[in-house]
């Protein structure tokens, strides 16, 4: 019994364990002055070794003094993520509030048709292998759209 323990704790300590996930974070703030609107958004991708997104939380709120862009991004919102849920893994809240929109968001890759995405055209192909979304690809997107990203 001690022995195969043994071998077991050698194996791990040789190995290590190789499921980890590791995360990293984008952040978005971005005023716009032209509509009215001021953007807060942070996003925490989890990857696996092989750098495969395996789930984003997303939090975003949208800010404006104009009753009628607050009820342009909670409609528009609403949408997005209600057709984006048709591929699965998608958890999702959007609240109205005063003087903002909060969007709360968990993806989970593992249970998204990412195929079916980049067939619809619902995700750049460029993002993803392996019909995976790459951390490359995710941190291009989010750079893209004005956010900083700590990911390596």
């Amino acid at each position: 019994m001690v022995k195969k323990l043994c071998i077991l704790l050698s194996l791990f300590l040789l190995f290590g364990c190789t499921d980890k996930i590791q995360q990293g974070n984008c952040k978005i703030n971005v005023e716009n002055n032209v509509e009215g609107y001021v953007l807060k958004g942070e996003y925490t991708i989890y990857y696996d070794k092989y750098e495969y997104v395996t789930k984003i939380e997303k939090k975003e709120t949208y800010k404006s003094n104009d009753e009628k862009i607050l009820e342009y991004f909670n409609i528009s919102k609403e949408l997005d993520y209600k057709n984006m849920s048709n591929y699965g893994g998608y958890e999702y809240t959007i609240e109205k509030l005063d003087d903002k929109v909060s969007i709360n968001a968990i993806i989970d890759l593992k249970q998204t048709d990412i195929k079916q995405m980049i067939i619809d055209k619902k995700m750049d192909r460029d993002y993803t292998s392996k019909n995976k979304l790459t951390l490359y690809g995710i941190k291009d997107y989010y750079e893209s759209k004005g956010a900083v990203c700590d990911i390596e």
